[in-house]
C-alpha cells in the first residue's frame, strides 16, 4: 500500500506544472506504481516527441511542454528519457509488486 500522501503530493507538482487532470491518474499510477501507460503518455516518457504527437488528443498537444517540464524537475531520472529506462522502470516495479504478494 502507498502512502495517500506521496500521491497527494505529485498531485499537487501536476496541479502547479500543468499535467491536465485527466492524465494525473496515469501518471501516478506509472511513477508510483510502476504500470505501463497508455501510448501517448509512454511516447513522452520514452522521450519520443514524434510518437506523443501522432498519439495525443488536443488538450494533451497543448500541454506537451508541461508534461517535460514536470518530468524534468520532479520525476526520476531512472524513470523517463528513454525507452530502455521505461521499460526498466515498469520491469522493477512489477517485480517489487510480485514479492509484496508473496
Amino acid at each position: 500500500m502507498v502512502d495517500p500522501a506521496l500521491e497527494a503530493g505529485w498531485r499537487v507538482r501536476m496541479q502547479t506544472r500543468g499535467i491536465p487532470v485527466s492524465m494525473q491518474d496515469a501518471v501516478i499510477r506509472y511513477l508510483v506504481h510502476g504500470y505501463r501507460p497508455g501510448s501517448f503518455l509512454e511516447a513522452v516518457l520514452s522521450n519520443d516527441l514524434l510518437e506523443a504527437v501522432k498519439r495525443c488528443d488536443p488538450v494533451n498537444e497543448a500541454h506537451l511542454a508541461d508534461y517535460v517540464k514536470f518530468l524534468y524537475h520532479f520525476a526520476p531520472a531512472q524513470a523517463w528519457g528513454t525507452p530502455e529506462r521505461v521499460a526498466l522502470w515498469i520491469e522493477a516495479h512489477a517485480v517489487l509488486r510480485a514479492m509484496a504478494v508473496h
